[in-house]
């Protein structure tokens, strides 16, 4: 009897809930107060019922009285996840929370390359709040390639969140597809190479070895800089040998810092004679040092080296083999290609002849400007 007295009825449950969600809408008012208008409008204090005793004086703000769910751009569709508590999603995309907010921006810049987390973070400043109103619709008016960085930014946010089921439902809802860029490989025109050929010969002259690191392999910028501070690293401690093998750079073996989310690279051919070099510099870089010391070639073209190693080697690979060598594959492909000693050989051949001939051609290029 004490059990069925103290438990609540059909009618203080729901009393309850709605108590809580008017609190839930409260708080997200209190954090995005132009976002939630049409919900407060729709949504009736506890206590306000029609024809019940104490509804009188439980009246809305007069900001938020009279505003319909259509007027303030809220659909019934988008209504329940507009109520459901999403506090901590408001206060990470608008740092009411240091703490949360560091603690996504921490998780963010581990999982993704620097350049790549800033601009997820930027992103997920500016539309985070989508997430909480449950409406995508303004992903629609942007470009494609806009679209498709907001929907990255959203995506690490609601993974952070534990929301992401969530987020792909919205994403169906609206009918969003994530629009991946078709990869061509990049074909530099004579005019082009020749200029490029003359920004490669001045900054060898500031910046030598890791010019030279970057043209023979054609990793990303960023690529090169983690390889050629792992060589020197590895040759401190004499390992360098699990890294270095026969002509290859094994990045595989260092998923954290090669095998990322989005952008991998799991091998290189380079030269014993550069790795010798890198090897011998004075200093480890760091991608400020490279930008400073570049600064008076302006503008910086280290991009531009690895679309140049790409468009001159497909005369002596295939673009699959391309693709392979500079992590545009999964990696099961990568597996089955690199450990077939049938291959492997053949492969590394052309690459050194390839990367010869690239030297040579940029060299005598810059002769000719001369």
């Amino acid at each position: 009897l004490k059990e069925i007295e103290g438990a609540p009825f059909a009618g203080d449950v729901r009393k309850i809930k709605e108590e809580q969600a008017f609190r839930d809408m409260q708080l997200i008012h209190a954090v995005f107060p132009e976002l939630v208008i049409g919900v407060m409008g729709l949504m009736r204090p506890p206590g306000f019922e029609p024809g019940t005793a104490g509804s009188e004086g439980q009246r809305l703000p007069k900001a938020i009285r009279g505003i319909s769910a259509y007027k303030a751009g809220i659909t019934g569709e988008a209504l329940l996840p507009a109520v459901t508590p999403l506090a901590s999603v408001a206060n990470i995309v608008t740092a009411q929370d240091p703490k949360l907010w560091d603690a996504f921006r921490r998780y963010v810049m581990n999982e993704y390359s620097r350049v790549h987390a800033l601009n997820i973070l930027n992103y997920a400043k500016k539309y985070g709040r989508l997430l909480v109103i449950g409406d995508l619709s303004p992903l629609l008016e942007l470009t494609p390639d806009k679209r498709r960085h907001v929907l990255t930014a959203l995506a690490a946010l609601a993974r952070f969140t534990g929301r992401y089921e969530e987020f792909k439902r919205l994403k169906k809802r609206y009918g969003i597809r994530v629009e991946k860029p078709t990869k061509i490989m990049a074909q530099i025109d004579s005019s082009s190479l020749k200029e490029l050929a003359e920004w490669i010969n001045r900054a060898r002259e500031i910046l030598g070895v890791f010019i030279d690191f970057a043209l023979a392999t054609g990793m990303r910028p960023t690529e090169a800089l983690e390889s050629f501070n792992l060589i020197k690293e590895l040759h401190e401690k004499g390992r360098l040998g699990d890294y270095y093998k026969d002509g290859w750079l094994e990045h595989f073996r260092y998923e954290k810092l090669f095998l990322r989310r989005t952008k991998k690279v799991y091998v290189s051919y380079c030269p014993s004679e550069i790795v010798t070099a890198v090897i011998e510099y004075p200093e480890k870089l760091t991608v400020e040092k490279v930008r400073h010391r570049l600064e008076e070639i302006k503008p910086l073209r280290l991009k531009h080296i690895r679309k140049l190693w790409a468009s001159y080697m497909a005369r002596f690979l295939s673009e699959p083999e391309i693709n392979l060598i500079q992590g545009r594959v999964s990696k099961s492909v990568f597996m089955q290609h690199y450990f077939n000693p049938n291959y492997v050989p053949e492969l590394k051949e052309r690459l050194e002849k390839g990367v010869k001939s690239l030297f040579l051609t940029i060299s005598a290029m810059s002769l000719k400007s001369g």
